[in-house]
Order: C-alpha cells, then structure tokens, then sequence
C-alpha cells in the first residue's frame, strides 16, 4: 500500500541520515528556506487574524519568534542533509529525472493532493518537482540495492 512505500522510505532515509555527516550547510539556502517558511506562517497567522508571535505560541508550542527561527533552522537542516544526501546519491550512481520523470510526478502529486495545477505551482517550484522526481528515483534504487539494516539490533548494541 501507499502507506506501507511511504513508511519503507521513512526507514531507509532515516538509516542514511542517522549514519551520514554533513559538515557543512549551503548557508544561502538555508536561510531562504528558514526566511520562505516564516513568511508561510506569517501569511497563515494573518489569514486568521493573529500576528505571527501569537500564532506560533499556540501553533508550535514556542515561546517567541526567535525560539520558532530556531526550530524551523533545526528543520531545515534536516531537509537539506536530506537534499545533500539524495543529490550524491544521484550523482554517484548516475540517476537522473527526465522530464517525463518529473511530469509523472508533478502528476502524481495533483492526483494525491486533489488539487489543480495552478494551486500546486503556487506551492512547488519546478526545481522542487526536479528534485522529487529524482527523489523518488534514488529511494526506489536504495531500497532495491540497499542492504537491510536491523535498527533493534544496533539500538540493543549503542544500549550496552
């Protein structure tokens, strides 16, 4: 099932990036992911008539605006060792995206998300529909080249 891949791609991601170093962030993006994802929010809050400190005291259970910064930073963070991590991936096996590759994704997530091609691009860059295409590619070689991991055994070995 749907639920069932997505799970499976859950586990195989955080396998890779449990074990995986990142020393270092491209700071650009970052900070245009951090800066991109307050202004979201911000609109949200005014959209239902609260300025954004309100908002992400009750939202996100933070105590500021600086404090939301920072767990949005942590966020981030993940996402792009994630990103990081898919594009060497990539690279090093050779996978690419075609644009029939991208264009059956950016279908498949207007048949997942119900939603019109207008409200998708308002949401998704092309680049984002690139990279989930090519995302979704290199899931599918890890998980049929991969090698299992038992995560209860190596918990069970880091507990000892």
């Amino acid at each position: 099932t749907q639920s069932d891949e997505n799970l499976n791609r859950q586990s195989i991601m955080n396998n890779i990036m449990d074990s995986a170093v990142v020393d270092e962030y491209p700071e650009k993006d970052m900070q245009a992911l951090i800066d991109e994802t307050v202004e979201k929010v911000e609109a949200e809050a005014k959209g239902y008539g609260y300025d954004l400190e309100t908002y992400v005291k009750a939202m996100y259970g933070v105590g500021s605006v600086d404090e939301f910064r920072q767990y949005i930073s942590a966020l981030a963070e993940d996402f792009m060792k994630e990103k990081i991590i898919i594009c060497y991936v990539a690279k090093a096996e050779g996978i690419t995206a075609s644009e029939d590759d991208v264009k059956a994704y950016k279908q498949l997530m207007l048949d997942t998300l119900g939603m019109t091609e207008e409200e998708l691009d308002d949401i998704y860059t092309e680049e984002d529909y690139i990279y989930y295409a090519l995302a979704d590619k290199v899931y599918d070689y890890l998980r049929e080249n991969g090698t299992p991991v038992d995560n209860q055994a190596s918990d069970d070995t880091k507990a000892e």
